[in-house]
């Protein structure tokens, strides 16, 4: 349990370098102009940071499939390798039909891992970025929060309700409040307190599943 514990925390490390990433490079949470892999790299990274030599203990590998962000993370050590888990990864707000897929295949794998001869998979992963530009206060980012969880958790009980599968939702506050410069005019020498700001929030939405012992 401690190689997920580890993975979890650094699943959500991802999220938030993705976030800062984003914001550093575009201004923008879009899929449609930011690659989906862009979080998919950031949480290898994050787990990259674990091992204490190249590769060790962990060892990510990234798997082509019909739709990009799928990764299995193995142990890697004394010469022997076993996949434990797999993350598949969104950049920001995934859909319900996205999510429905995402899930369904995520809990086949976890099923079927003892078949596939993977039988150290006991938990998988969902990983995505919730944000909405609108949201620039405290107050309204918990509501949204909160609504979002509500929303989610809805969607996936209906997606899961006939996977003999366990699962845990988290929507959790990533890093706020972030300060994004309105005008950017302004001249280079121009006082911190002279240029005007908005205040953005964002945060991880993390589906864990688990196999019904």
């Amino acid at each position: 349990m401690l190689h997920y514990i580890k993975i979890e925390k650094q699943i959500l490390t991802g999220i938030h370098n993705t976030c800062l990433d984003v914001l550093n490079i575009s201004r923008k949470f879009d899929g449609n102009t930011m690659p989906e892999c862009l979080l998919t790299l950031n949480i290898a990274k994050a787990i990259g940071k674990l091992n204490y030599n190249y590769g060790v203990p962990y060892l990510v590998d990234y798997y082509k499939q019909d739709n990009p962000g799928w990764m299995g993370v193995s142990t890697n050590q004394l010469k022997s390798k076993h996949l434990f888990t797999y993350i598949k990864t969104r950049l920001v707000n995934p859909s319900k039909n996205r999510l429905e897929s995402d899930l369904l295949k995520l809990s086949q794998m976890l099923k079927k891992s003892e078949q596939l001869g993977m039988p150290h998979i006991k938990n998988v992963y969902f990983a995505s970025i919730l944000y909405d530009e609108n949201i620039t206060t405290l107050v309204d980012a918990k509501k949204t929060l909160e609504k979002e969880h509500e929303k989610y958790a809805k969607w996936i009980k209906s997606i899961l309700k006939h996977e003999k599968t366990i699962y845990k939702l988290e929507v959790i506050p990533i890093h706020g409040p972030i300060l994004l410069a309105l005008d950017q005019k302004n001249n280079q020498n121009a006082s911190f307190f002279d240029i005007p700001y908005q205040t953005t929030y964002f945060a991880g939405l993390i589906v864990k599943l688990s196999k019904n012992k």
